[in-house]
């Protein structure tokens, strides 16, 4: 327990150590430059401090599933002998296509909107929204897909890496931070990409976590208009 405790807490140094850079960049390049609200900063750091208390239970109850279902997968045969490379791209497309239809039901399933509607309460899009989350939601948009990817038999370092991907682009994702290389649209999602899904289409389009493919290949993706 006092392992798996120190190694949560060690995420949460890790992902307040990649806030402090992104909010140094959002001052020095923001998206749109404008006056900050006070009093949503206020609402965004009262979640941030949620986020730090259910953090650590939270991680310990996923990595208890996820050890499970990593040393009893019957897909470990099959692709946990692959090279690391392949086996990550595994854990990309599988965990990606289950995050992002899980995201496209929390729009249009009630009792999912009811727990995702509090992140798009947020009325300023920065690194820290990626942290306002219900904590029921937190759970589960972490567990699924995550546990897909454990389930598919890539193996704990390749289900490591990808748990590191997911949370580096999705706090980058919510940085109001500009991008000018407008291509990276087209293989990671970026703020400008993200942003579109929070300011501009009401949920409607934009769904993807990491890989702006899944938008595409369902139809979902939307122009590349700022």
């Amino acid at each position: 327990m006092r392992g798996l405790l120190a190694r949560e807490l060690e995420l949460i140094g890790f992902v307040l150590a990649i806030g402090g850079l992104l909010a140094a960049a959002e001052w020095a390049n923001p998206f749109r430059p404008g006056r900050r609200d006070r009093a949503e900063a206020r609402r965004h750091l009262a979640w941030l401090a949620v986020f730090l208390l259910v953090a650590p239970p939270t991680a310990w109850s996923v990595s208890r599933v996820l050890r499970a279902l990593t040393g009893h997968t019957p897909m470990r045969s099959l692709v946990g002998d692959a090279p690391l490379a392949a086996r990550i791209a595994v854990a990309l497309l599988i965990g990606e296509l289950v995050a992002y239809w899980l995201h496209r039901w929390m729009h249009t399933v009630r009792w999912l909107w009811w727990l995702h509607s509090v992140h798009h309460s947020a009325t300023e899009v920065r690194w820290w929204t990626a942290f306002r989350a219900h904590p029921l939601s937190g759970l589960v948009v972490h567990l699924l897909p995550f546990s897909a990817v454990a389930a598919a038999g890539v193996g704990p370092d390749a289900l490591a890496l990808y748990v590191s991907v997911v949370i580096v682009v999705s706090v980058v994702a919510h940085a109001d931070v500009y991008l000018p290389l407008r291509a990276l649209d087209s293989f990671v999602v970026t703020p400008r990409f993200h942003r579109r899904h929070h300011e501009r289409t009401g949920g409607r389009e934009h769904f993807a976590q990491v890989l702006p493919l899944f938008d595409l290949v369902f139809g979902t993706a939307g122009s590349a208009d700022d």
